[in-house]
């Protein structure tokens, strides 16, 4: 005879209200009861497998710091997790898509990206070149916006991750980023033309 679905959420909140107060024994019976079924909605939404693990791991270490955060009257704890993953994988989705956005403005702003040179000297010659206009454009940018930046692009940070982390509102730390990279195109396109 299968548990009633009311028993069983019961069991997980009080699981999860164990890992809230620390228990190492409860994280495992979490892990358990519930990785497989994280990483199956991590994997349909990221449809790669090394993502989904990053995913769902990270995920579990917010769990296992935040359970204190969960609230019974919102959501089953099912559902919480879920959504905890869903953010994070929509997340890791936009940095993916801004890495690609980023590495296409640079190919489009450099000539000489879209046709490699014919010998490995020439090409690295040619990658350090591009990697120090990249330092220089990046040095001319205020401390904050730079770390903001590195964060995003180096780290793979969410820009709320970042506000987060620099106690910055979010608004504040999008218009710094974005600010900072029509100044980086700005100064590679002067460099390249």
């Amino acid at each position: 005879m299968t548990p009633q679905p009311s028993i069983v959420a019961d069991e997980d909140r009080q699981i999860l209200a164990a890992v809230a107060t620390g228990s190492e024994d409860a994280f495992v019976q979490l892990y358990d009861r519930f990785s497989a079924l994280l990483w199956a909605v991590a994997m349909r939404i990221l449809q790669d497998p090394a993502e989904t693990e990053d995913v769902v791991q990270e995920t579990f270490l917010y769990i296992w710091k935040k359970a204190s955060a969960y609230n019974p009257e919102l959501a089953q704890p099912s559902t919480w997790m879920c959504l905890i993953l869903r953010n994070r994988c929509l997340d890791r989705l936009r940095s993916r898509h801004r890495r690609e956005k980023l590495m296409t403005a640079v190919n489009d702003s450099n000539p000489a990206a879209k046709e490699p040179p014919s010998d490995v000297v020439g090409a690295s010659v040619q990658l350090r070149e591009l990697g120090q206009k990249a330092r220089e454009a990046m040095a001319g940018i205020p401390e904050l916006q730079r770390k903001a930046l590195e964060l995003a692009y180096f780290s793979g940070h969410s820009h709320s991750e970042i506000a987060l982390a620099m106690r910055l509102p979010l608004g504040t730390v999008k218009t710094m980023i974005r600010q900072g990279l029509i100044f980086l195109r700005g100064h590679m396109e002067e460099k390249w033309s």
